[in-house]
């Protein structure tokens, strides 16, 4: 693990499976994991702003591990992951629409059969939507907070599409006042973030709607009744579900812990890893190994 965070690549979460802890994990959920070798199982994911830089980090992370012994490393791309992690049957016939809301970009894709019917990203993610709240809060108050805070900001106050919060939802942030130089405690309302946030929900349903039109009638006409999944930490925006239901004319669902269905799914994977061999790209083994 350490020569993994030693790369310019930041993870965005590390899973170390030692061999106590994968058999503590088997007698817990009375399911086996298919790892019979090795002393420990990693799971590393990355998030990136572009494709290129996506593959960098990936391949960069599988050399790590090749070199200090991993017996064999695979790529899996997070919104199938996340899509399994949801309980969406990817490899049926029928169509399981995802949208992955993620730190550092956003991802749709449409799977049948455990193949990818169409898919597209939009190469940003909830980072700069905090990076912009930050600067509409120094362009409109003068007052600049830290990113944790923006973090808790964009959470307690950001609704999509207008959507109506609790009546009186507010938020007092301790932050600086650029103006006198000081320390200040500024109250939040719900006006002071949605309209950062509606530009990438127009941006969302820009994509969807694409999609939907690159694919066959018949897996389109699936949408109807299974209609779309959202994973990712930014699924839980208020309204969400309800703005892009309505936008697409489908079903819209929010999956139970969204922030956690692509790990979920990363397990599942690796629990069932016959099952989903196809959905593993990109595997490779240590030199010397059949």
């Amino acid at each position: 693990v350490p020569p993994l965070l030693r790369l310019p690549f930041v993870p965005t979460a590390v899973e170390f499976l030692e061999r106590e802890l994968i058999e503590i994990v088997e007698r817990t959920l009375h399911k086996p994991l298919p790892v019979r070798e090795g002393d420990a199982v990693l799971i590393v994911m990355y998030d990136a702003s572009s494709r290129d830089e996506l593959t960098q980090a990936c391949d960069a992370a599988a050399a790590v591990a090749l070199d200090a012994g991993a017996l064999e490393v695979g790529l899996v791309r997070s919104d199938v992951a996340g899509a399994i992690g949801a309980g969406l049957e990817v490899l049926e016939p029928g169509a399981s629409f995802v949208l992955e809301i993620g730190a550092g970009h956003i991802s749709a894709s449409v799977w049948t059969l455990g193949r990818l019917a169409a898919g597209g990203s939009i190469p940003y993610g909830l980072h700069r939507i905090d990076e912009l709240l930050r600067r509409a809060l120094i362009a409109n108050h003068g007052f600049s907070i830290g990113g944790p805070s923006v973090e808790s900001v964009r959470r307690l106050l950001g609704a999509a599409g207008g959507a109506q919060l609790s009546d009186g939802v507010e938020m007092r942030v301790p932050g600086f006042d650029l103006k006198n130089r000081m320390a200040r405690v500024e109250l939040l309302h719900p006006s002071d973030v949605t309209p950062v946030i509606a530009p990438m929900i127009s941006e969302i349903v820009f994509l969807l709607n694409g999609l939907i039109a690159q694919i066959p009638e018949e897996l389109a006409a699936d949408l109807i009744d299974s209609g779309l999944t959202v994973v990712g930490g930014g699924a839980s925006l208020p309204g969400l579900d309800r703005v892009l239901g309505e936008a697409l004319d489908i079903p819209c669902f929010i999956a139970e812990e969204p922030e956690k269905a692509v790990v979920r799914g990363l397990y599942e994977i690796l629990r069932r890893s016959i099952h989903f061999d196809d959905l593993v790209t990109d595997r490779m083994a240590r030199a010397g190994r059949n």
